[in-house]
């Protein structure tokens, strides 16, 4: 079988910036819709890279059981050309609110 090659990641340090309900569509075979949630992240870390970051997924993000919310300041790593991807919540690894420690 072939070996996965690991993808480079980089550690981020944002802000929620917007919630949008209803904001990503994949079109499905057949015709059909498959309509996601998208979260933006304001980046604020690493310094100098003050760009927004879109995730998209069913249902309101959250970190274990708590919900994001405007403003909530959040840690994740990403694929190191995160900016080419079309990133879904989980490739938001190991997204944990800033001020709590890494936990599995």
């Amino acid at each position: 079988p072939p070996v996965a090659i690991p993808t480079p990641r980089v550690e981020i340090v944002a802000v929620v910036e917007s919630l949008d309900r209803a904001a990503h569509t994949d079109d499905l075979e057949g015709g059909g819709v498959y309509v996601t949630n998208v979260v933006s992240f304001m980046v604020v870390d690493p310094p100098g890279v003050h760009e927004l970051l879109s995730a998209h997924g069913p249902g309101h993000p959250g970190v274990h059981d708590r919900p994001l919310l405007l403003g909530s300041v959040v840690r994740f790593n990403v694929p190191a050309n995160w900016r080419d991807c079309d990133l879904s919540y989980g490739d938001l690894q190991d997204l944990r609110f800033a001020n709590e420690a890494n936990q599995p």
